[in-house]
């Protein structure tokens, strides 16, 4: 048990310095889960992504503050030597749903129905302060314990899911197995494109040959000669084709 806010943040950062995982996964990074709780340590002047780092003297998320571009496509999170895993946004990417709600996933991924309960009934649930319009709680600790272990249980539930929804689509063992293939990290499989893809091949392929592949300074792309001419890039025509279509890319 701890006394106060910050014990409880100190406590965390213990934990995961004890279990040193190499992922920290959430369904809603962003607003939710390990985002919300480095805007609270923000509030409470406590460098909570710093602790949770395996490189404490890198400079913290809230230090860096992420472009608008990394909120908003990928988790937006960094957090040094830790993978962060935003599962909504994944899946998303996986699988077309009409809707990327927490039950609505849960329903099609897990084939789970799962309840939407408001974040002032688990407070209620919690705590024991009753939100407008709920009537008083009985009182006894029996209710207290019981209405915890609901509120306790309800949070297992959600992580649990999260971690289940990965397995379902099989995201982690298909990215591990493609950093392997193109030679790039896990975090860039996720979030980078074919291009840097391509290029990571490249390198390797010319390594092979005793070949270097250049790689031109700020300074040298500025004092680049500009282009000429836009290359025409042209479709095949919509129809049946008999023999092969090839079209090239990455020239």
């Amino acid at each position: 048990c701890v006394e106060n806010e910050a014990q409880l943040f100190e406590s965390f950062e213990k934990l995961v310095a004890r279990l040193d995982p190499d992922m920290l996964a959430g369904f809603e990074i962003q607003n939710g889960s390990i985002g919300y709780l480095l805007q609270r340590a923000e509030k409470l002047d406590i460098r909570l992504d710093r602790g949770l780092s395996r490189c404490p003297s890198h400079p913290s998320t809230v230090e860096m503050r992420q472009e608008f571009f990394g909120d908003t496509n990928s988790s937006g999170l960094v957090i040094c030597g830790r993978i962060i895993i935003n599962t909504w946004r994944i899946i998303k990417d996986e699988v077309k749903l009409m809707s990327d709600s927490y039950n609505h996933v849960c329903f099609h991924i897990l084939n789970k129905r799962v309840p939407d309960i408001p974040p002032d009934k688990i407070t209620f649930w919690y705590t024991g302060k009753r939100p407008p319009g709920e009537p008083m709680p009985p009182a006894g600790d029996v209710w207290n314990m019981r209405n915890r272990a609901m509120a306790v249980s309800h949070f297992l539930d959600r992580a649990c899911n999260a971690i289940d929804m990965l397995e379902a689509v099989d995201i982690l063992v298909r990215t591990c197995e493609l950093a392997r293939v193109f030679g790039i990290d896990f975090t860039s499989v996720i979030t980078r494109g074919s291009q840097y893809r391509v290029e990571s091949m490249m390198y390797r392929l010319a390594r092979t040959q005793n070949y270097i592949m250049m790689s031109p300074s700020g300074l040298q792309v500025r004092d680049q000669r500009p282009i000429e001419c836009i290359p025409c890039v042209m479709e095949p025509a919509s129809n049946f084709y008999p023999s092969p279509v090839c079209v090239t890319d990455f020239r």
